[in-house]
C-alpha cells in the first residue's frame, strides 16, 4: 500500500519536470546550433573526436551508412550544415534530444583551439544503476544461473512451450531480436570505437552484462501480468499491463503515457530504418531512393497483415540466418588476422581505464569518452530497460514467467556479447580503425580488408544492414500496434500499419533529422519510465524468481504461466480495481 500512495506524487513530479524542461529546450538548441559540429564550421585540422551531426542513437548509423560511398577512395569533405530552423518544433526536439540522451554536448573553445566535452548521461546512468541494484538484490542471478539460462534457451530452440500462447518461446525471442539487431550493431559499434577508442568495447561489455538482469526482469514481469485480448484472442503483455495490474489503478496513467510515447516513436521507425537502407544502397549501387522505399513498404505491408504469427515466422527464419552469416564472415576474418587478437584484447582492457593518444587518423580519446560511448552502445544495442521486448515475449507459450525471462538473458548475449563484439574485433584486428573512418563506412572498410576486396566488404555490410533494418522496422510497427490496442482497440491497427508503411516511403526520400531526434527522445522517455517501474516492482520480480527455483527443485509446473503467476500472492492487485 505504501507503493500505491506515492503514485500521485510521482505523477506530479513527472509533469513538473517535463514542464520545467521546455524553456531549456529552446536554449539548448540555440546554443547547440552555434557549435561547429552543427554548423559545419569545423577545421578538420583541429577537430577532435568528430561526432555524427544529428544524434547519439539512430542518427550515427544513418550518417555513417551514407558514408559508404567513400570506401576504397579518398573521403570527400561534407557540405556545411546550415543552422537548424528556429520555427515550431525544431528547438524543442533538438533540446529534448540533447537533454535526454546527450544531456549537454557542450564544447568550450580555449585559447589553444582545443575543445573539451562535458557529457551528462541521464539515461545511461539510470540504466546502469538499476541494473547494478537488481543484480545485487537477486544475488547476481544472471551470472549464477547463466549456464542454466543457455541450456534452457538455446538448448531448447525447437521446444514449442508447455503453456498457452500465440508463438513458441524461440519465436518470441527472434521477434524481439529482430528489433534489437539493427544498424547500430554494425555502424554504432564502429562509431563508438572511432570516438571512444578500443576501451569503449570494454564498457559496452560491462553494461551488457548488467543489462542481462534488466531484460530478464522486464520480460518476466510482462509474462506474469499479460492478458488475452477479448477481441482478437491474442496474448498481450508489457509495460502497460504490469503497471496497471501490478501497481494498481493509481498508476494506470503511467501505462497509458508510456503507450502513447512508444506508439509515436514506433510509427517513425520505418522512416528512420528505410532512410538508413536507402543511404547504404543508393551510394553503393546508384538505386533511386524512392524505389527502395516503395519495395521496403510493400514487403512490410505483406508481412504485417499476418500479425504476430506472420512476423514471428519471418523473424524466426531471417534473424538467425543473417546473424549467423555475419558471425561466420567475422570469424573468417578473425582467423585470418588471429595473430592480432591478443594485442586487440590488451588495448581494450588498457584503454578502458587509460587515455589513448592520437594515432593515424584516430584523434585520441579520454577515459570518459570511452565510458560514455561504450555505455551508450551497450544500452541502445540490446534495448534493455526500455520495456519494448516484453511486448514480443508476452505472446510466448512458456508455462512460467521466469522461463521466458531466461530468453532475455540469451537475447542480450547474442545482440551485444556476440554480434557487437564481432564488429568490434573485426574493426580492431584489421587495423583500419586508425584510418579516420567511422560507422558503417569503417565496418565496410574492415570487412573489405578482411576479405581482400573492398567491394566484397561493402556488399556484405550493405546486405546485412538492409535485412537488419527491415526486420527492425517490421517489429517496431508491431510494437506500435500493441500500443494502439491499449489506447483504442483493434480499430486503430490497420490505419497504424498503413501510416508506418507510408513513413517508410517518406524516409526513403528525406534526411529526416527531426524524426531521428524525436525517435531518440521518445526512446529515452520510455526507458526512464520502465526503469523506475522495474525498481518499484523488485519484490514481485524476486517472488517470481523464488517460485521458479522452488518449482525447478520439485519438478511441479503449472499448465500455464498465468496459473503459475496466480499462485504467487505477492503479485496481484484487485483486477477489477485496476481496470
Amino acid at each position: 500500500m505504501e507503493m500505491l500512495r506515492v503514485g500521485p506524487q510521482l505523477r506530479l513530479w513527472f509533469l513538473t519536470q517535463f514542464w520545467k524542461m521546455i524553456p531549456f529546450y529552446g536554449k539548448a538548441a540555440a546554443f547547440l546550433d552555434t557549435c561547429p559540429e552543427k554548423t559545419g564550421s569545423f577545421d578538420n585540422s583541429t577537430q577532435r573526436n568528430p561526432l555524427p551531426p544529428y544524434g547519439i542513437i539512430g542518427n550515427q548509423a544513418s550518417y555513417a551508412a551514407g558514408r559508404i560511398s567513400n570506401i576504397g577512395g579518398k573521403e570527400e569533405p561534407g557540405k556545411p550544415r546550415g543552422k537548424t530552423s528556429r520555427q515550431m518544433i525544431q528547438p524543442i526536439e533538438n533540446g529534448a534530444h540533447e537533454v535526454i540522451w546527450e544531456v549537454e554536448y557542450v564544447y568550450h573553445r580555449h585559447h589553444d583551439g582545443d575543445f573539451q566535452l562535458a557529457v551528462g548521461m541521464a539515461v545511461l546512468i539510470l540504466t546502469s544503476a538499476v541494473a547494478v541494484y537488481l543484480s545485487v538484490r537477486f544475488k547476481f542471478f544472471q551470472f549464477t544461473r547463466f549456464g542454466h539460462a543457455m541450456k534452457n534457451t538455446f538448448g531448447k530452440i525447437f521446444d514449442k512451450g508447455d503453456g498457452e500462447g500465440d508463438i513458441s518461446p524461440f519465436q518470441a525471442c527472434c521477434t524481439a531480436l529482430a528489433s534489437t539487431l539493427g544498424v547500430g550493431n554494425i555502424a554504432g559499434v564502429s562509431v563508438a570505437i572511432a570516438t571512444g577508442g578500443p576501451g569503449a568495447v570494454f564498457w559496452m561489455w560491462a553494461v551488457a552484462l548488467m543489462g542481462f538482469i534488466v531484460k530478464f526482469s522486464e520480460i518476466t514481469l510482462g509474462m506474469a501480468y499479460r492478458e488475452r485480448d477479448p477481441e482478437t484472442g491474442r496474448w498481450h503483455g508489457g509495460f502497460y499491463w504490469y503497471v496497471r495490474r501490478g501497481l494498481g489503478k493509481s498508476w494506470k496513467w503511467l501505462g497509458i503515457f508510456w503507450a502513447v510515447i512508444l506508439g509515436c516513436a514506433m510509427v517513425f521507425a520505418p522512416a528512420v530504418q528505410a532512410n538508413s537502407v536507402v543511404e547504404a544502397i543508393r551510394v553503393s549501387f546508384d538505386v533511386p531512393g524512392w524505389i527502395v522505399g516503395v519495395i521496403f513498404a510493400v514487403i512490410m505491408a505483406v508481412v504485417l497483415v499476418g500479425g504476430i504469427k506472420s512476423i514471428s515466422s519471418f523473424a524466426e527464419k531471417v534473424v538467425p540466418l543473417m546473424a549467423l552469416a555475419y558471425v561466420i564472415g567475422s570469424i573468417f576474418i578473425l582467423v585470418k588476422f588471429g595473430s592480432n587478437i591478443p594485442h586487440v584484447f590488451a588495448m581494450i582492457f588498457e584503454y578502458a581505464f587509460t587515455p589513448m593518444a592520437a594515432t593515424g587518423g584516430f584523434a585520441g580519446s579520454t577515459v570518459m569518452l570511452a565510458i560514455r560511448w561504450g555505455l551508450a552502445r551497450g544500452v541502445y544495442s540490446n534495448e534493455a530497460g526500455t520495456g519494448m521486448a516484453p511486448l514480443a515475449h508476452s505472446s510466448s507459450s512458456a508455462n512460467h514467467p521466469v522461463k521466458q525471462g531466461l530468453w532475455g538473458i540469451s537475447e542480450v548475449f547474442v545482440d551485444t556479447i556476440i554480434v557487437c563484439t564481432m564488429t568490434a574485433l573485426v574493426v580492431l584486428c584489421t587495423g583500419v580503425w586508425t584510418e579516420g573512418g567511422t560507422g558503417a563506412a569503417l565496418t565496410a572498410t574492415a570487412f573489405g580488408a578482411g576479405f581482400g576486396n573492398a567491394i566484397a566488404g561493402t556488399v556484405f555490410v550493405v546486405a546485412i544492414i538492409t535485412f537488419f533494418a527491415f526486420t527492425t522496422a517490421l517489429v517496431n510497427v508491431y510494437y506500435g500496434e500493441i500500443c494502439m490496442t491499449v489506447l483504442g482497440g483493434k480499430k486503430f491497427i490497420l490505419p497504424y500499419r498503413l501510416l508506418g508503411c507510408a513513413f517508410a516511403i517518406i524516409g526513403s526520400v528525406g534526411a529526416l533529422s527531426v524524426l531521428w531526434n524525436l525517435f531518440d527522445f521518445f526512446f529515452g522517455v520510455c526507458a526512464v519510465c520502465n526503469l523506475v517501474v522495474c525498481f518499484l516492482m523488485r519484490k514481485q520480480i524476486g517472488a517470481l524468481i523464488n517460485d521458479y527455483l522452488t518449482r525447478l527443485k520439485s519438478g511441479k509446473w503449472e499448465p500455464t504461466s498465468e496459473a503459475a503467476a496466480n499462485a504467487i500472492p505477492e503479485l496481484w492487485v484487485n483486477d477489477k480495481a485496476a481496470k
